[in-house]
């Protein structure tokens, strides 16, 4: 691309910037060619390995078996070692250089460590290791390593170089076997994307990380601290104190301030980036980044002192919270998000001060952060934002307050996931009244005035003590009026008046908003600084999670949806409906055409936005019952009855004596009614849907523009993730397809017919209220059918039915003994046997009849018929207890306090 000059004075350094770079390439040149012969050792407290990421799944996993069969588990990290005995750690800046020149073509792999194995070096020596599934791709890296380094050959001069993952070691083949079972291992994936130089001090000292070259990264990082991480992205004056001041002290002054002033990376910033920078402190994030290694060693005595001085360029929102996102961090609700940055430092000292910001777009004072990996220094910033104080005390503090109990990747998630949901809403023509009241509170709270007779207010007076003076008084084409604007109440005396309260009226909202006090929304293209600042929430959360458990948790949801496995409740794993949002946008699995469009399938479109109906039910419904669960449902059943016109009188009856079976239940519902008629009340709780439905197609419809957008310029996200990096010119085509996407309308997306709109969406709600629960939720009928509200209007009747079957069971088990002693009593021997036998046996009688016939038989007078008529079908143990051998009968044994029946 071509890159313009910075203007001013700039552009003569600039150029001598450019003559120094010519001069001293072939010194550079030198300088790698007396590096280069020095490194021939080779030792064995140093290697070079792959090391899976140390916050992964697969780590864990790995260091649980290693803790039990590996006596080198506390020496050497989890590693496939690529070249050892390898060179001394004195040199590994300059071999990390070497490396990093001959990985550049090289490209990330993923992993899947996929079984474990056992090497036999003899009879009673054995090493049981976990097989990289991708041998080739580790084989060819390994090569690579080799021909950089030829003299550190011991791994391939044996014999085929094999890659492995060393778990444990064992004396005989049958430990070796027995681990393997033990371990129970599950293939599970990893990513090679760096290579680490590590070494030891002693010999029985823990290898550490000193170096990390990425593969197709020609600048490696030194391992060490977060400061240490952040300040390898950050080329200034002390960067130079630590081997490179040479280098630095033999440029002009000019140059040597125009690259520590940070003055270069602000125009870099501005042609690659479009200048972007904090308007609170006025820095980008170069130098904000460029704090930290400063700060790297100042003792603060506590994480707030440090957030306070070091930051990192973010985004404000505005965050709703609820009580249940206590339990669930992704319950919150990103409700606006603002396009111009921040820094987290300057919003924390303002907090900490109780200081209100406001930014440029107005609206309510700054509160809550949304911090995201710049890609002006990707893996700088990814390191402060993987940072304990920043990914986790940051957070919490911004999005909790001073709540802990939710931090780390969840959180980070959530929040990354509600901001892009809330950046593809379209745009509304009018302010909300939430922005409004802050507006006015900002303009005139502590020096405006209010009606002391009707409490209006914000009266301004403009600091006028003489009311009285200019009251009537023609300005131009109006009158000046002091008097109250609602109800007229006027007094000349400035003291009179109360202090403005704070309270606006909704009066003065409809006023500013011009509206009717409702908000109002056209569909229009979304802006091309919400477009970016959407592919930056993504980048960030590809950055953050390349690879491991988390990556594969979202890859598998995405997968999810492409082969229509619909289950979507948080029975299945999802605890926020906006984590698919996040995984079908960031997935890799959708970067083939065709799997964007199965993703993306109406039947698909359908599902989601019958899931957050359904979640969007029960929140409400438990809101209303104070969480009660029980009393949720029954006000859901009785608001979908009102919704259908379903009636207690339509709905089946039960038979009406205690004594008569019901039927089959098969039977009732085969014969209950399935008719139904729309109330008004349906009319709301169609449009109570559609406000649900429309904010989700419109999220998923840009999606869909995006997967279609990245599918059509081939390479995928990572190609992407390169342009975000390189300049905005370079993804620009990306951001004008989003711009020109149309917006999904519900019908288009789910394929609803017109004349079936007002059915299908009454359908949507009575689902949702109905079947709220995650194990209800499976295998719905599709709204769409004519037959679903049938369904649900027979459904509604069968359990007014079942509700009446429990009346009737509930009044038998307080009179069905006394019934069947009765009937029994009455009843000659052969209809007594026939309630006997009614069942298999008398045990399988229910305990009214049971105690009834057995009470009917013991007090008989016809020779004990119904008593051996009774037994002939009784357990032995009810033998035992009430009819001993040669002993008088024995009754029902009563609870005290109840009266024995007499003898009739």
């Amino acid at each position: 691309m071509h890159v313009k000059a910075a203007p001013g004075k700039n552009t003569a350094t600039l150029q001598e910037l450019l003559m120094w770079v010519r001069t001293r390439r072939s010194e550079f040149d030198h300088v790698e060619e007396q590096s280069e012969s020095k490194m021939e050792e080779k030792v064995v407290t140093s290697a070079l390995c792959w090391i899976p990421p140390e916050e992964s799944l697969e780590y864990d996993a790995i260091q649980k078996i290693r803790k039990n069969h590996d006596r080198q588990v506390k020496r050497w990290p989890p590693h496939v070692n690529l070249l050892y005995p390898f060179v001394p750690a004195n040199q590994f800046e300059a071999a990390s250089k070497k490396l990093a020149v001959a990985l550049s073509s090289s490209k990330p792999f993923d992993v899947t460590l996929d079984s474990i194995g056992c090497f036999a070096h003899s009879k009673k020596s054995f090493t049981s290791w976990i097989h990289p599934k991708e041998t080739d791709r580790f084989i060819q890296l390994q090569e690579i390593c080799q021909e950089t380094f030829p003299h550190c050959d011991d791994l391939s001069s044996r014999g085929p170089f094999v890659p492995h993952l060393t778990v444990g070691q064992c004396g005989e083949q049958k430990e070796a076997d027995e681990l393997e079972i033990e371990a129970s291992w599950k293939p599970m994936s990893s990513q090679c994307g760096e290579i680490c130089l590590i070494s030891r001090k002693g010999k029985d000292d823990p290898f550490e990380i000193h170096w990390r070259v990425w593969l197709g990264d020609l600048t490696p990082i030194p391992n060490g601290t977060m400061s240490d991480k952040v300040a390898s992205d950050v080329s200034t004056k002390k960067d130079c104190d630590k081997g490179n001041k040479d280098i630095f002290s033999s440029m002009s002054p000019r140059l040597q301030q125009f690259i520590d002033s940070g003055v270069l990376a602000g125009h870099i910033n501005e042609v690659f980036f479009g200048h972007r920078q904090s308007y609170l402190s006025l820095l980008n994030a170069w130098e904000h980044i460029a704090e930290w290694r400063d700060l790297a060693g100042v003792d603060f005595k506590s994480q707030w002192e440090l957030l306070l001085y070091a930051g990192s360029l973010a985004y404000p929102i505005s965050v709703e919270r609820s009580p249940a996102a206590q339990m669930n961090p992704f319950l919150l609700r990103v409700t606006k998000v603002n396009t111009t940055a921040i820094d987290t430092a300057s919003l924390c000292c303002a907090n900490h001060s109780s200081i209100d910001v406001y930014g440029p777009e107005g609206g309510e004072p700054i509160k809550d952060a949304l911090v995201l990996v710049d890609p002006l220094c990707p893996r700088a910033s990814a390191a402060v934002l993987r940072s304990k104080l920043l990914g986790e005390t940051f957070t919490s503090v911004t999005v909790s307050r001073d709540l802990h109990m939710y931090t780390g990747a969840s959180m980070k998630i959530a929040v990354m996931a509600h901001s892009l949901f809330c950046c593809f809403q379209p745009e509304p023509i009018s302010k909300t009244s939430v922005d409004i009241v802050a507006e006015i509170r900002r303009q005139f709270l502590g020096n405006a005035y209010q009606c002391s007779s009707c409490g209006f207010g914000p009266v301004d007076h403009g600091g006028c003590t003489d009311l009285f003076a200019h009251h009537g008084e023609r300005n131009g084409d109006g009158i000046v009026r002091n008097s109250c604007p609602q109800c007229g109440w006027f007094s000349e005396d400035i003291s009179d008046w109360q202090s403005w309260d704070g309270n606006v009226p909704d009066s003065l909202i409809e006023e500013r908003n011009g509206t009717n006090g409702t908000q109002k929304y056209e569909i229009r293209p979304l802006t091309a600084a919400k477009i970016d600042l959407a592919l930056r929430i993504i980048y960030t959360f590809r950055k953050l999670f390349p690879s491991g458990g988390i990556k594969d948790t979202y890859e598998e949801i995405a997968k999810r949806l492409v082969d229509w496995e619909l289950q979507l409740t948080t029975q299945d794993g999802i605890d926020g409906l906006v984590q698919v949002l996040v995984a079908v946008a960031a997935s890799d699995i959708l970067d083939k055409e065709e799997k964007t469009e199965a993703a993306f399938a109406p039947r698909v479109f359908l599902a989601i936005v019958n899931e957050a109906c359904a979640r969007a039910a029960r929140a409400k419904f438990r809101m209303m019952t104070e969480g009660d669960e029980q009393k949720a449902q029954a006000l859901a059943s009785k608001r979908v009855s009102e919704m259908l016109c379903i009636y207690p009188e339509s709905a089946p009856d039960v038979t009406e004596s205690l004594l008569e079976a019901e039927p089959q239940r098969e039977d009732v519902e085969r014969s209950c009614s399935c008719e139904f008629a729309l109330s008004e009340m349906a009319t709301e709780d169609q449009e109570w849907a559609k406000e649900i439905v429309q904010p989700w197609c419109s999220a998923l419809g840009i999606v869909m523009a995006l997967r279609k957008s990245i599918s059509k310029r081939r390479g995928g996200w990572k190609k992407l993730e390169k342009d975000i990096e390189t300049s905005m010119e370079n993804y620009a085509d990306v951001v004008n397809d989003l711009q020109n996407a149309p917006m999904l309308s519900i019908y288009e997306a789910c394929e609803i017919e017109e004349h079936n709109q007002a059915e299908t969406f009454t359908a949507m709600a009575a689902q949702a209220y109905l079947y709220s629960k995650g194990a209800s939720r499976h295998d719905l009928s599709d709204v769409r059918s004519n037959d679903t509200l049938c369904d649900m209007a027979r459904d509604l009747r069968m359990r007014i039915y079942t509700d009446r079957v429990a009346a009737k069971m509930r009044q038998w088990a307080n009179e069905g003994e006394q019934l069947s002693f009765l009937r029994a009593r009455a009843a000659d021997i052969g209809q007594y046997t026939d309630m006997v036998q009614a069942s298999t046996h008398v045990h399988g009688l229910d305990k009214a009849t049971f105690w009834g016939l057995w009470e009917a038989a013991v007090h008989d007078g016809h020779g004990g018929e119904k008593v051996r008529a009774f037994l002939n079908t009784a357990n032995e143990g009810f033998h035992t207890a009430h009819a001993p051998s040669g002993g008088a009968l024995q009754g029902r044994k009563r609870r005290k306090g109840k009266k024995k029946r007499t003898k009739a």
